[in-house]
């Protein structure tokens, strides 16, 4: 897949697997109430389109061309999300999401200052630098179509 333009049709549409595709822009996902997004090993670069789903509380994006957070400074119901291997250095854009439970950071280059000041911010959440155990790291859900 690598138009979501014809997702446009789908309006109850709460969870999305779109790992391995060839899609790049995230435009037409606007206006969803997507609660979970797989993205990972993906060509996404540009996030902007995530900061419209407010019902997101699941993201991957393991694998991507990520290197800007900024879009999720909003996203007050993520709980989970995936950034192994990115090129994420900043994670101020996280640091004052309430729900935000679990962080996988494996292979990321976020520095242990980053690291620091999440922690401190969130001291409840799980921050996971090396291979985390299945129970520690879910799964992303099934596709629903």
């Amino acid at each position: 897949m690598e138009d979501l333009a014809p997702l446009a049709t789908l309006s109850g549409l709460r969870r999305l697997q779109l790992e391995g595709t060839a899609v790049r822009d995230l435009a037409p996902l606007r206006g969803f109430a997507i609660e979970s997004l797989n993205l990972s090993r993906t060509s996404i670069a540009d996030l902007a389109p995530l900061a419209a789903l407010s019902a997101l509380d699941t993201l991957w994006l393991g694998n991507t061309g990520i290197t800007d957070l900024g879009a999720l400074r909003n996203a007050s119901r993520l709980a989970r999300l995936d950034l192994s291997h990115t090129q994420i250095t900043d994670l101020a854009p996280l640091a004052d999401l309430p729900a935000l439970e679990f962080v996988d950071l494996r292979v990321a280059p976020a520095s242990e200052s980053q690291l620091e000041m999440l922690r401190s911010r969130r001291s409840e959440l799980i921050i996971v630098r090396e291979a985390p155990s299945r129970a520690q790291h879910p799964q992303p859900e099934e596709p629903l179509a």
